[in-house]
């Protein structure tokens, strides 16, 4: 099935052996989307280089989470979500997702059916939509209780993006806020400079400001959200990423993993209650004469 939404082509596609769309734009802009977790996998600007990263050796078996581009996260971040009996980073990463032709663009869904009920037991309803323009892409992430009861959830866009130069890499816009280091199982304070990658990395930082920037030494990648109030920062570093069957040992030199979440105070819904969060990511080349970071407003 195809379509057309503001300049933007969306076709059917078929990656890695999974029913995919596929959205491209006169430009040479493009983004894939698999059925399979409405899980991105691919995203390109018009200068045609890849900006995410995909492990070479990930699973794309049903029911296996894919290793690299864009994860959903619902309804549990590992054991920070409000329910510790859900999946770690919760199902719908694992479930096939549907299109709703009703709305315009791509708009995949995911409802709650017997097997998610089993795992949470509340009804939900979830749509993630995908807007793509010639240099930047927007993810909106739609959770609607269409049940009886209230429920709490936890949920991010685990996003791995793709370094070309990890000694030049400096992840901006963190420099005031306290996070808790996952390795080191303790909360930290604020460290006051840019973030660099010399080794495992795991922090969640709380009350992110509403954008952050990926800066290399030739480009850089601004990534603004709105409704989601964390970041996480993940990079398995040498050791650990060695230890990972669907990563090369090598595969912590090309990508930095940038989270916009929600896991300091969980959203809880009540009957018919929505929620909406955005993330959009912009590709800036070449990098802003700025140095090394800029100041950003902090989420509120």
């Amino acid at each position: 099935m195809n379509g057309t939404s503001k300049s933007t082509n969306i076709e059917a596609t078929e990656f890695n052996g999974q029913p995919a769309w596929r959205l491209t734009r006169p430009s040479g802009a493009q983004a894939t989307i698999l059925n399979h977790g409405a899980h991105l996998v691919s995203w390109c600007v018009a200068d045609g280089l890849e900006r995410l990263y995909l492990s070479p050796q990930s699973s794309f078996a049903p029911g296996k989470a894919v290793r690299g581009g864009v994860p959903v996260i619902f309804p549990q971040f590992s054991n920070f979500g409000p329910d510790h009996n859900a999946p770690r980073h919760g199902f719908a990463r694992h479930r096939i997702w549907q299109r709703n032709k009703e709305v315009p663009g791509l708009c995949l869904c995911l409802r709650s059916d017997p097997q998610t009920l089993e795992l949470w037991p509340y009804a939900f309803e979830l749509a993630m939509q995908f807007e793509l323009d010639d240099t930047q892409l927007k993810l909106k992430l739609t959770a609607h209780n269409v049940g009886n009861a209230d429920f709490a959830f936890s949920a991010a866009l685990h996003s791995y993006f793709r370094v070309q130069d990890m000694k030049s890499l400096h992840v901006c816009g963190l420099e005031q806020v306290g996070y808790y280091d996952s390795v080191a199982g303790r909360e930290a304070n604020a460290q006051g400079q840019p973030l660099s990658i010399d080794g495992e990395l795991d922090r969640i930082y709380w009350n992110a400001p509403v954008e952050l920037q990926l800066q290399e030494a030739t480009r850089s990648l601004a990534i603004c959200c709105t409704g989601f109030h964390d970041a996480v920062v993940w990079n398995p570093g040498a050791a650990r990423c060695a230890e990972l069957s669907d990563m090369p040992a090598d595969g912590w030199q090309n990508m930095i993993c940038v989270e916009s979440a929600q896991i300091a105070k969980p959203v809880r819904l009540a009957p018919m209650e929505s929620w909406v969060a955005e993330q959009v990511l912009l590709a800036i080349t070449p990098m802003p004469r700025q140095s090394p970071c800029m100041k950003l407003p902090r989420n509120t």
